[in-house]
């Protein structure tokens, strides 16, 4: 990776594997004043339930806005909706009891800008996974160099990183879940599993 260089992320909703090996291996900006793009990590997170993965994603307003303005919509109880699933699906894990208060206390606050809840959830995994870097966000859109650019990535892009054990992966493991996955089955050794994939 680029670790001696700035990379450019978008921000995410609990990003994933993917996204939180950039960070861990890279000095990074997280880039807020893109437009905003549906389907994409900026709103939206895959978790493991008992039968299939999960999408959760975080519904918003005005959608053809620079990122930074746009604004979560209450129109549903989302909310309930992503902290009972994130509960059903991790509460058997081996540090869902450790990890529990502090994730699911995201949920309890009522943000107005997207960017400000991703903002808190970012702060609290980096705390989760011990990063110490500072996060800069960026104060106005610029180009990058492509392989320093990862807005327009698609995280979800499916990645063959080593196995770990897995609440409902009786058959088959599920890679590149969002980073509570890790976080929820590994504990403190989930920073150790991040800086053993090779990208």
């Amino acid at each position: 990776m680029l670790s001696n260089n700035k990379i450019i992320i978008p921000t995410s909703y609990f990003g994933n594997i993917f996204y939180y090996k950039i960070i861990y291996d890279n000095k990074f900006e997280i880039e807020i004043n893109d437009f905003f793009e549906k389907q994409t990590i900026r709103n939206r997170c895959e978790i493991l339930g008992p039968n299939k993965v999960l999408k959760l994603v975080v519904p918003c307003k005005k959608e053809k806005t620079q990122i930074k303005n746009i604004k979560i919509s209450y129109s549903e109880d989302w909310r309930k909706i992503h902290s009972k699933s994130i509960e059903y699906s991790y509460r058997s894990s081996p540090y869902f009891e450790y990890y529990e208060k502090k994730i699911l206390s995201i949920f309890s606050k009522k943000y107005t800008f997207l960017t400000d809840l991703n903002k808190n959830i970012h702060e609290l995994i980096s705390e989760c996974l011990k990063i110490k870097k500072e996060t800069h966000y960026s104060s106005k859109y610029q180009e990058y160099k492509a392989n320093y650019d990862f807005r327009q990535t698609n995280f979800f892009k499916k990645k063959k990183f080593h196995k770990y054990n897995q609440v409902f992966s009786e058959n088959k493991f599920y890679s590149n879940l969002c980073i509570l996955d890790l976080i929820f089955n590994l504990g403190p050794d989930a920073n150790k599993y991040l800086t053993n994939i090779k990208l």
